[in-house]
């Protein structure tokens, strides 16, 4: 598979751990860094919540790019129009190069806690760690073949 599809995954990965990194060091020494002017106005219990919120915010992040990698990969190598349903172009792709379903099903595993974060009432299948979340999708990207 394109070596970019999966730079660009491990790109967000890398920006997660950073603020992961960043936000952490904040709240645990916050009497320090309160102290900066990005701070003012900032309490404890804000960087505590964004602490909080981060993985969710980041499986959102990831799962997007790997929703635009796939469309990308599908205009540029299939004749037909893109199908409009993420679910539906992980199915397409599956059937067409005969994925083992256990890779298809973790990638609707995170497309699914996806949803589950923007949405309310969306199917959920159960929180998925960020980690496991990139190995899944890096997994499904593996499959395709060059284009």
């Amino acid at each position: 598979m394109n070596r970019e599809f999966f730079d660009r995954l491990r790109a967000i990965e890398s920006e997660y751990l950073s603020c992961h990194a960043a936000l952490s060091f904040a709240v645990r020494e916050w009497a320090t860094v309160a102290e900066g002017p990005e701070w003012h106005g900032r309490v404890r219990s804000q960087a505590q919540e964004a602490l909080a919120r981060l993985e969710d915010t980041y499986i959102i992040r990831l799962f997007s790019e790997f929703e635009a990698l796939l469309r990308e990969y599908w205009a540029d190598t299939e004749a037909t129009a893109v199908p409009d349903r993420v679910e539906d172009l992980i199915n397409r792709f599956g059937s067409k190069y005969r994925l083992p379903e256990r890779i298809r099903t973790q990638a609707h595993d995170v497309q699914y806690y996806r949803n589950a974060l923007l949405h309310r009432g969306a199917r959920r299948r159960g929180a998925v760690p960020f980690g496991s979340a990139r190995r899944a999708l890096n997994f499904f990207v593996a499959q395709l073949p060059e284009r």
